[in-house]
């Protein structure tokens, strides 16, 4: 009776883990945040809904200088779910004379106008016009595309996270909280923090294949001190890194297995700020002779015109198998490292 009750604690335990987890689906798990249904109606529905002025938005307004921080929250983030025309909207109001609501407002507006929203937006267009495609809710390649915007909270990332796995090299942890993939770095030990996505759990193939994009927010949470640690993506044994507060960024490729430079640290021509958060792409292609040619850009500032570009031909034995990625926060002591809209698109035949 005991190995019985205790089997069915254990089956319980593992289906709310699961449950925490999200579905395995991003899209799904994305549009149920947005509070739109899976049903055929519903998403045909949502694909005109987020252009429209919503009749909820004024109530949302007036509750952004509520007493109750959930409802002031909760409020927040159903106009920032309306994107583009949700913005729009709020720049015409009448500025109100609550401060609390000021405040919201201030960072509301910022919000809707950053990468953040247009990336968010674009993974839920995407998620739904698959999902109409497919006439399913399976999970498969989901349509070429992945997209993590950490919208479950978790304390720790000993069990790693929805599809990722954690590695940490210096016992620093993890977390992820209010959207943002969060790696700390309050001790002086050198070494790697590491979320990793693996080709097995998506899109379920032995490699991410031969062309992708990779893409992610990422910045350092304060000024806490520059230059020995870093911050990036690590693409097979290839690492992509800058240095955040340190002049210029001192961007480069780097070796993950032994740390040996593939080129010279970089000036990028802007000092990558604290308390900001700046953009990281990096266009993959599988070469016909089995190198690999990684393009990478890092920019700041809504403005993508402004960014720094570079482009470097490693060989097969420099990144070996294309088969993870991940975010990194990498060096010693500073500040937290923070994460937000990670993105993976498959190129047709990648």
């Amino acid at each position: 009776m005991r190995m019985w009750i205790l089997a069915i604690l254990s089956m319980l335990i593992i289906a709310f883990q699961a449950f925490g987890q999200g579905t395995g689906d991003w899209r799904i798990d994305l549009l149920k945040q947005e509070g739109i249904g899976l049903d055929q109606a519903s998403l045909k529905k949502a694909l005109g809904v987020s252009k429209e002025v919503s009749p909820e938005w004024e109530k949302n307004f007036q509750q952004l200088g509520s007493t109750s921080f959930s409802v002031r929250q909760k409020a927040q983030d159903q106009l920032a779910s309306g994107g583009e025309a949700a913005l729009e909207w709020l720049q015409h109001k009448e500025l109100p004379q609550d401060p609390e609501i000021m405040i919201r407002l201030e960072e509301l507006i910022e919000r809707l106008e950053s990468r953040y929203r247009q990336a968010r937006d674009a993974a839920r267009d995407h998620a739904i016009r698959t999902l109409l495609a497919d006439g399913s809710t399976r999970a498969g390649k989901t349509g070429g595309r992945f997209f993590e915007w950490f919208g479950t909270d978790a304390k720790t990332l000993d069990g790693g996270y929805r599809k990722f796995e954690f590695q940490d090299q210096v016992d620093r942890g993890g977390r992820v909280e209010r959207g943002f993939l969060i790696l700390p770095g309050e001790k002086v030990v050198d070494g790697d923090q590491r979320l990793i996505l693996k080709s097995q759990a998506w899109p379920e193939a032995e490699e991410f294949g031969g062309s992708f994009e990779v893409s992610v927010s990422l910045g350092a949470d304060s000024n806490q001190g520059s230059g020995a640690w870093h911050i990036g993506l690590s693409i097979g044994n290839v690492k992509i890194l800058f240095h955040p507060e340190l002049a210029g960024g001192a961007f480069r490729f780097e070796r993950a297995s032994d740390r040996h430079f593939l080129c010279v640290n970089e000036d990028m021509g802007f000092t990558p700020k604290g308390g900001e958060m700046q953009w990281m792409s990096v266009k993959v292609s599988r070469l016909i002779d089995g190198r690999v040619q990684l393009v990478a850009i890092v920019g700041e500032g809504r403005k993508r015109e402004e960014h720094f570009e570079r482009k470097i031909i490693v060989s097969k034995d420099d990144i070996g198998n294309l088969s993870e990625i991940s975010l990194l926060r990498s060096g010693r002591i500073g500040a937290a490292a923070r994460f937000q809209n990670f993105e993976i698109s498959l190129t047709e035949g990648g």
